[in-house]
């Protein structure tokens, strides 16, 4: 399904969109008014070895899907965009080969009529941001060599069976020639699901209430009490400081100061807040699975 506003999340009017070869929409990037990017998949239980995108109109007319990317292993449907202008853009796939994930990075600068591949890391990307047509973001998730212990719980008297199990590393990834290599930044045991920009300001959030900071456009970085253990999913930042965090369990979080400082000014029971967006300087959108929230500052 796709909604489409133009008066601030206030009225929604569904499109009604037909896409060859029983493709489905995944993930969208909407970068023009009337003008969105959309990852495609097919339907099925067929893992996909390309990726589809097109591009759609508010009115429902599409172009033709193009196929990125080619594997010998397949990809997730997570796949997302990420466009700083028109024409420059960059698809962040998450590959898997033998039970291994993947990230590849694709980029375009002719507004998506053909994509090439940048790179392919050992970890997979999960969220991007970028700058410019140099400068980027990138939150990844990538197995780590250590194992942890854990146990199963026995009920007829035996002893409890002990084993490990892998975890994962998520890091926090810069680039400065438009996506052809990277660096980490961070790296720790928490997910991270989001990140926003301001200036030179970047914040991070994630697993258990986890707040990232950053004043120097990125460089480095510190753990900001949040107040909360509840995942934190969506950020979003205002030049005048005003930001807000969402998550789980209704937690809506406030800052006056660009992130480094927060408070919880609401909890709408069990609400799982995926998505936050401002419309203006004062009002905006809480996105939900079971719905849209307008909210006013005040």
């Amino acid at each position: 399904m796709l909604l489409h506003t133009v008066n601030g999340g206030q009225s929604w009017r569904f499109i009604q969109v037909r896409w060859p070869y029983e493709l489905v929409t995944r993930t969208v990037f909407a970068y023009q008014p009337n003008v969105c990017c959309v990852v495609l998949s097919q339907i099925g239980g067929n893992r996909p070895t390309r990726i589809p995108i097109a591009f759609l109109q508010a009115d429902g007319e599409h172009s033709t899907p193009v196929w990125v990317g080619e594997t010998n292993g397949w990809y997730r449907s997570s796949s997302h965009l990420f466009f700083v202008d028109p024409d420059q853009g960059w698809l962040f796939a998450t590959e898997c080969v033998n039970g291994k994930e993947y990230g590849q990075i694709f980029s375009t600068s002719d507004a998506g009529q053909t994509w090439r591949l940048l790179s392919r890391e050992p970890v997979a990307p999960t969220v991007a941001l970028f700058a410019d047509s140099s400068n980027g973001w990138q939150l990844a998730r990538g197995s780590t060599r250590q194992r942890k212990r854990a146990y199963r719980v026995i009920l007829d008297g035996q002893p409890n069976e002990e084993f490990l199990i892998g975890g994962y590393r998520y890091s926090i990834r810069a680039t400065t020639d438009g996506g052809r290599t990277w660096n980490d930044l961070s790296n720790m045991d928490r997910d991270l699901f989001a990140i926003a920009r301001q200036g030179r300001i970047r914040n991070v959030v994630g697993e258990l209430g986890l707040i990232l900071l950053s004043s120097d456009a990125g460089k480095s970085w510190i753990r900001v009490n949040s107040g909360t253990r509840s995942n934190l999913y969506s950020i979003s930042l205002l030049p005048n400081g005003r930001d807000l965090a969402v998550g789980d369990h209704g937690t809506i979080l406030r800052t006056e100061n660009y992130g480094r400082e927060w408070s919880k000014i609401a909890r709408m029971g069990d609400c799982s807040f995926h998505h936050i967006h401002f419309t203006s300087d004062t009002t905006g959108l809480v996105i939900e699975p079971e719905g849209m929230y307008l909210f006013r500052l005040t």
